[in-house]
């Protein structure tokens, strides 16, 4: 969680702030690589409160995750997170890497992840959301026996159909390894700053696109990961 806010602060565009060019991450384990454009200002500031009301009427509050840190005074929007592995396909991957890295296993775990979610939000200081942002953090998180992207290709890649391909590179990186009773897990977590322009070509596309982080299996943009995208876009603008 500390890096998922570290890059949706960092993607975020602070009112009356000039971005550095290379801003730094305060995660230890995060690396900056990019600095995004600021939003476009907007004369009518929405409270958070007023925005969690706003949340209700429009009945995406069961899409979206809305917090303000009153000690930071920092306000996140981000969409709830999605698994896109799925159930089936993340038990075949234990089986397999379970009986790779048993006693007569070769060690060779699959190279796939257990789980795999993305989040996509937006941060910014204060308690009032004051601009209709133009970039957004794309957080993904992942769960698996070996090293899949940290040691690999990072890139996340869309197929928007027509020929048209958009090709993002990391902005932050995050990694950790977790002990369990039989094995060793480890987390690895990518951040890549993308675009409302580029979000509402994939919400245009749905089904019809396809996306595929690193070297993992490709898949197609399903309705619900859409409509929390799309719930995103909608929810911050301001006219």
């Amino acid at each position: 969680m500390k890096l998922l806010l570290t890059i949706l602060f960092a993607a975020a565009s602070v009112a009356a702030q000039t971005p550095s060019p290379t801003p730094e991450f305060s995660d230890s384990d995060a690396q900056s690589r990019t600095a995004p454009e600021p939003a476009k200002p907007s004369a009518s500031p929405i409270p958070v409160a007023d925005l969690k009301k706003r949340a209700k009427v429009a009945k995406v509050d069961d899409e979206l995750l809305l917090g303000y840190d009153k000690f930071k005074d920092k306000t996140s929007i981000f969409t709830k997170p999605q698994n896109i592995v799925s159930t089936s396909a993340s038990i075949a991957v234990m089986m397999v890497d379970s009986m790779a890295t048993g006693r007569y296993g070769s060690g060779r775990t699959s190279g796939f992840p257990t789980s795999l979610t993305f989040s996509i939000g937006y941060a910014f200081t204060g308690d009032a959301m004051r601009e209709t942002p133009d970039k957004f953090a794309l957080i993904f998180n992942s769960n698996s026996r070996g090293w899949v992207f940290l040691k690999g290709d990072q890139h996340l890649y869309f197929l928007l159909g027509e020929g048209q391909r958009l090709e993002l590179e990391p902005a932050a990186e995050g990694r950790d390894i977790y002990a369990g009773y039989s094995h060793v897990s480890v987390g690895e977590m990518l951040g890549f700053v993308i675009t409302r322009e580029q979000l509402e070509r994939i919400v245009a596309g749905g089904k019809n696109v396809e996306l595929r982080l690193g070297s993992t299996i490709p898949r197609h943009m399903q309705s619900g990961w859409t409509k929390r995208v799309k719930a995103l876009l909608d929810f911050t603008k301001i006219d």
